[in-house]
């Protein structure tokens, strides 16, 4: 009797142990979500090698494990599941929500004064996280962590047929970022479209959209270029706003000092070389 009590004794301390262990694991790891592909230049250049600096730097104490694609949640769904727990971190594409965030999207839609994506970058990032007090309440009332969001070269008209004059714009379907494109995309005569980029090389195949307004870096991060003839080098402002770096306010609340210091550096550097990377893949496109 007294071997079967401490047999038992012993399979129950075991179990107490692992659940503690796997408690104590679970709260390392973060799910870190993002609507854009693994081929995008944002997962290439930040946030992939940023979520595994943050790991290294830390000493394993914080684990990400990145969801892109939308595997967690689409762009629209982002903010809901960074409120809901569903993701810890994410980027929050403001673009799909501008409704929940309509003072980050006043930051957007001033996309045609982008003329160097760095300058405009840091200017940005400075206003949302300095200089504006409404962002930061706009933040706050969200339950987000707004760490910096990055800024895109200028964007250009890519189409699937030629465009040789205004004429050829009347009646193509556009997909656009932000309602400033939108207002461009109607004043020329065609359909502004609202969806993920992710989403644009099946909408071209399919003949949901005939041109895209976005950087030729799609051409080669989105494979964009099997479907594109023209591209019309013009520059259309650029996306700018919603933040790449973002936690909910429950998990970073978790996170200790330190470990708050070294995710706020490292999304500084990362920043920049997502920046600096999406710039050179465009150069790759243009370079041919």
């Amino acid at each position: 009797m007294m071997i079967k009590m401490k047999i038992a004794w012993l399979y129950s301390t075991a179990f107490v142990l692992f659940v503690l262990n796997s408690s104590l694991f679970a709260a390392n790891q973060i799910e870190y979500g993002s609507p854009l592909p693994p081929s995008h230049s944002t997962t290439i250049y930040g946030v992939k090698p940023w979520l595994e600096e943050i790991e290294k730097a830390t000493g394993g104490e914080i684990k990400g494990v990145f969801h892109p694609a939308g595997a967690i949640a689409s762009g629209k769904a982002s903010l809901s599941a960074l409120q809901d727990g569903l993701m810890d971190g994410g980027f929050v594409a403001n673009i799909y929500i501008p409704d929940q965030l309509p003072v980050s999207m006043v930051i957007t839609n001033l996309a045609f004064l982008s003329k160097n994506p760095l300058v405009t970058a840091g200017a940005m990032n400075e206003v949302m996280m300095v200089d504006c007090a409404e962002c930061q309440e706009e933040n706050k009332k969200n339950g987000i962590i707004f760490l910096g969001s990055y800024a895109t070269p200028s964007y250009n008209l890519m189409c699937k047929k030629a465009v040789k004059d205004l004429d050829d714009l009347k009646g193509l379907k556009m997909r656009a970022a932000c309602s400033t494109n939108a207002r461009w995309a109607k004043a020329m005569g065609g359909v502004a479209v609202t969806m993920a980029n992710s989403h644009a090389y099946e909408a071209l195949e399919r003949g949901q959209l005939d041109c895209v307004i976005g950087s030729k870096a799609w051409l080669k991060t989105l494979s964009l270029w099997d479907l594109v003839e023209t591209t019309v080098v013009s520059p259309m402002g650029a996306f700018m706003g919603g933040p790449m770096f973002a936690f909910s306010h429950d998990t970073w609340s978790e996170f200790t000092p330190d470990q708050k210091e070294i995710i706020i550096k490292l999304s500084s550097k990362y920043l920049a070389r997502t920046i600096i990377g999406y710039a050179n893949d465009e150069k790759e496109v243009v370079k041919g």
